[in-house]
């Protein structure tokens, strides 16, 4: 009897199977004041990338570890749901937060 592929294959389905990227704060929604600071972080195992109501008043740090979005004076027109995914795994899918701002 040989085991070899299954095995293997088990093997990679446990350490493919991290699941989907993590966005803090948790949560399905985050509801802030006008003028707050937000930090979003994507906490993954790859690169990862951002989709939303991203402005030019956004800024991604590179150095933080996962990926993490800043806006420092939160408007209205920063509500909206954000969505965070991993590129190096279609499997592991991606993970959103609806943002909204008081207004």
């Amino acid at each position: 009897m040989e085991l070899g592929p299954p095995l293997v294959l088990l093997l990679a389905t446990v350490w493919h199977g991290q699941g989907a990227p993590v966005i803090e704060p948790s949560g399905p929604e985050l509801v802030v004041e006008p003028g707050e600071t937000v930090t979003l972080r994507c906490v993954s195992n790859g690169s990862v990338e951002w989709d939303g109501p991203i402005s030019p008043y956004w800024t991604l740090d590179p150095e933080s570890p996962g990926s993490t979005l800043t806006t420092r004076n939160a408007t209205f027109k920063n509500t909206g749901t954000y969505r965070c995914t991993e590129l190096e795994d279609p499997m592991a899918g991606s993970t959103t937060i609806h943002l909204y701002v008081k207004g």
